[in-house]
């Protein structure tokens, strides 16, 4: 079994599937992060195009940045979108690929060039997941506001002044005029 690899040799064993060859370079300290000699792309973009689903997820758990991209722009996820890799862009999205990244020569984020290339379902699943998250972005934003808000009211509220005891109005001449 092969240790480390270089960057040909990793993408090599990328587009032919072998998981055993790319688990062993991973295994040996090999950079889940390293671009391959066919034009630069990093080993997940690589993973996610040739829709290997084994490979993305040795190299997400070996800690390949999710957001790397090649030459074009193209992410992991914009790619494997083109492609209609559609269980690959669903591990991608689990890992947290950013869905709004826009990709390619034309710039287009992971659900438009889905729609474009032809796979409705899959840009139908990214569109409402696009949705979903804006959602979620502005409710935590709402939340947070809104706790900004309280917490400056309370910074800002006044500070109840203690009760001074009320005194019996015989003892307060009493020692107002010293009389006895």
């Amino acid at each position: 079994m092969a240790g480390v690899l270089d960057g040909e040799g990793l993408a090599s064993a990328i587009v032919d599937g072998d998981e055993g060859a790319v688990a062993a370079h991973l295994a040996t300290g090999g950079s889940p992060d390293l671009r391959s000699g066919y034009g630069g792309w990093p080993a997940l973009v690589l993973a996610a195009a040739c829709n290997s689903l084994g490979i993305v997820r040795l190299l997400l758990k070996a800690g390949a940045r999710i957001e790397l991209v090649n030459r074009a722009n193209d992410s992991a996820l914009t790619i494997a979108a083109q492609e209609g890799h559609g269980e690959v862009v669903e591990e991608l999205l689990r890992a947290g690929a950013d869905r709004s990244h826009k990709g390619g020569d034309e710039q287009k984020t992971a659900a438009e060039w889905a729609r474009d290339n032809g796979h409705g379902q899959l840009a139908a699943l990214l569109s409402q997941m696009q949705v979903q998250a804006q959602a979620q972005q502005q409710a935590q934003a709402q939340k947070q506001q809104q706790q900004a808000q309280v917490q400056q009211q309370q910074q800002h509220a006044v500070a109840p002044q203690p009760q001074q005891p009320q005194q019996d109005p015989v003892q307060l001449f009493v020692k107002l005029t010293g009389a006895d």
